[in-house]
């Protein structure tokens, strides 16, 4: 009977365990009563990422033009590939970050999560092995879960996984597949190099592996000659763009290509789902392309990334990778636990998130935290949110330095 509460206790997100720690209550197992009850004050925000919606205006005009028009489809859903006009338009946009495809190559889907579910119930059987970065995007990882698919978390540094340990991995495992994010790992903000995406695409083409290319950051380095690492094996790709980060998180629409041989796969699969897109979506979104307004948008959402990174290099000079992400890494005291640093943090009004909800393999976890520097409302609530925390992670390392004072 233990086992089975603890079992449910911790299928319902009460309680987690951490190999050679213990087990802990869950930051959010709040009695549902107890939060009606309370107070609610203002959080300061830096958990969900929240790109830049001040600059929404942009993304309300174009939407008030179509609007304007006697079109009478906008409401519609238009069919899993997405139409051949809007197809064009998401044809010129990805040769702007070296994708060369045509039209008909692509497929539009509502957003990267639908991209990933097509991608992976295509590409993948249960039970396979996909190598990834430790730390990663949690709805892949809640995605791979539901497919009953195995991770295989590998090492990086900086410059995103190390190719030398991808190998070894091939070699100890039998690997089907890998999933990247190299222009900017959500979490951790690790970027590739040209030079390392070649050797990862060297690894790939070896082990005969099936890559799963997630560009959502892309628009991070649009001004730089970084070629996806789909341009050197494009037959063992599936590459993958949102717009939510670069437009708006509301407009839930994503361009994948995959290979040219596997067409006719994806758009079974895609068949199967009964994938349906917005045409008011699609059509914003290709409207803010045609109209230039959409360089426009990133261009002030870069140089508003490049402040908000500046102010969080102040206060954390050593963790700063990208000085253009919507988010940033920490890493805490190697004694502290992440989820009860979270724990504090929501007691002092912040919302973050700890490593725990990124990791591939708990039982390796470090202790660190991610927080979305795109997300708070304005830069003086930013600057307020990083004092905090600074604040909370000296006082966690004079706590274990000291263990038994008594404040």
């Amino acid at each position: 009977m233990g086992f089975r509460c603890f079992k449910l206790c911790e299928s319902n997100g009460l309680i987690y365990a951490t190999t050679g720690r213990g087990t802990f209550v869950s930051p959010d197992a709040i009695d549902t009563n107890e939060k009606a009850t309370k107070k609610v004050y203002p959080f300061i925000s830096m958990g969900t990422l929240k790109p830049y919606t001040e600059y929404n205006d942009v993304i309300n005009e174009t939407t008030q033009k179509i609007l304007s028009t006697e079109r009478t489809d906008l409401f519609d859903l238009e069919p899993f590939t997405g139409s051949i006009e809007h197809r064009n338009i998401a044809q010129q946009w990805l040769q702007r970050y070296h994708v060369d495809v045509t039209p008909e190559e692509i497929m539009i889907t509502a957003g990267a999560q639908s991209a990933l579910q097509i991608a992976m119930m295509t590409l993948f059987h249960p039970g396979d092995r996909i190598a990834t970065d430790r730390y990663t995007y949690p709805n892949f990882i809640q995605l791979a879960k539901q497919l009953d698919l195995e991770l295989i978390g590998i090492s990086a540094d900086a410059e995103g996984m190390l190719p030398e340990q991808l190998a070894i991995q091939c070699n100890q495992n039998k690997l089907a597949g890998i999933f990247l994010m190299p222009s900017c790992c959500n979490p951790t903000t690790s970027h590739m190099s040209q030079a390392r995406r070649k050797e990862i695409a060297n690894v790939i083409s070896i082990h005969n592996l099936l890559l799963i290319e997630d560009d959502t950051y892309g628009f991070l380095h649009v001004s730089e000659a970084i070629t996806p690492i789909r341009s050197l094996i494009p037959e063992s790709t599936v590459y993958i763009q949102s717009l939510s980060k670069c437009f708006s998180q509301g407009l839930r629409t994503a361009y994948m290509v995959c290979p040219q041989h596997m067409n006719h796969m994806f758009l079974h699969t895609a068949s199967q789902l009964n994938q349906k897109l917005s045409v008011l979506n699609i059509e914003i979104a290709s409207q803010l392309i045609v109209s230039g307004d959409a360089d426009r948008l990133i261009e002030k959402k870069l140089k508003k990334a490049q402040i908000r990174n500046h102010l969080f290099h102040t206060y954390f000079p050593e963790d700063t990778y990208l000085n253009t992400a919507l988010f940033q890494w920490i890493l805490l005291p190697s004694d502290c636990n992440g989820y009860q640093f979270e724990v504090q943090a929501k007691d002092n009004k912040i919302q973050i998130l700890c490593s725990d909800h990124f990791a591939v393999n708990s039982a390796e976890c470090q202790p660190a935290i991610r927080i979305a520097t795109c997300s708070p409302a304005t830069d003086d609530e930013l600057e307020t949110g990083l004092r905090i925390l600074k604040d909370l992670i000296a006082k966690n390392e004079f706590q274990m330095e000291h263990p038994d004072y008594i404040e």
